[in-house]
């Protein structure tokens, strides 16, 4: 099954979408300006080892005073503050 949450209010985050049966997350990130032309690219994520649960409380991070309200901060607490447990790699649209 695939989970999906699109068009986060968010700063860094831009979508989510979690692939159940492979436990593989993808993470679009907000555009940012990357060379003198100002072009903005989106960096896309994977992040494996993601459970339902996880993508759930990065979902309702926004209704979370734990994190501040704040999906960035949810997903740097629990995906990005432990590589050993969820090992990513870059890939591009």
């Amino acid at each position: 099954m695939i989970l999906t949450a699109k068009n986060l209010n968010s700063s860094k985050l831009k979508d989510i979408q979690l692939d159940t049966d492979t436990k593989i997350m993808t993470v679009w990130f907000q555009p940012c300006k990357v060379n003198i032309n100002s072009k903005k690219i989106s960096n896309v994520y994977i992040y494996r080892n993601v459970t339902e649960e996880i993508f759930n409380t990065i979902k309702t991070a926004k209704m979370n005073p734990l994190y501040d309200f704040s999906y960035g901060k949810c997903f740097d607490s629990i995906i990005k503050n432990n590589p050993h447990l969820y090992s990513y790699r870059r890939i591009y649209d």
